[in-house]
């Protein structure tokens, strides 16, 4: 998709550069900011008559969100590769070590999946004998 693609598809009807209502969406973000999910809550129950509970989305939903989003707009939104991984190190004596790794990849050029991949490892060290201080 090229640049002029892009901004076609991207493209926001007239509308929504009305400056009444530029300005009623900036106080709609400022109040979010001021109130978090309570005004969410608020404004959801206001503009689409629904009442939210939970603002929790479950991970099924957003792989079906993405996988059912048709090609263009997945092209527009230009998000190729998503990878987080995180480390976390535990020290639970002067012996044992622990070190657990969780990595999430979802590409969906190289499959329709999530991807997961979670290391465990655990590893003890021994000193035969207290380090010599001179």
């Amino acid at each position: 998709m090229d640049l002029v693609e892009r901004t076609q598809a991207l493209a926001r009807p007239y509308e929504l550069s009305d400056p009444s209502k530029v300005e009623l969406v900036k106080n709609i973000l400022l109040e979010v900011k001021l109130k978090g999910d309570d005004a969410v809550k608020s404004f959801t129950s206001m503009y689409d008559n629904v009442n939210l509970v939970n603002l929790r989305v479950a991970n099924e939903d957003l792989e079906s969100a993405w996988l059912n989003l048709p090609k263009k707009e997945k092209n527009a939104i230009k998000v190729d590769t998503f990878d987080y991984q995180t480390n976390i190190r535990f020290i639970v004596n002067k012996h044992i070590k622990m070190h657990m790794t969780f990595h999430t990849i979802m590409d969906d050029d190289a499959s329709s999946k999530v991807q997961f991949r979670q290391l465990f490892g655990l590893g003890v060290n021994y000193n035969f004998h207290d380090k010599i201080k001179y």
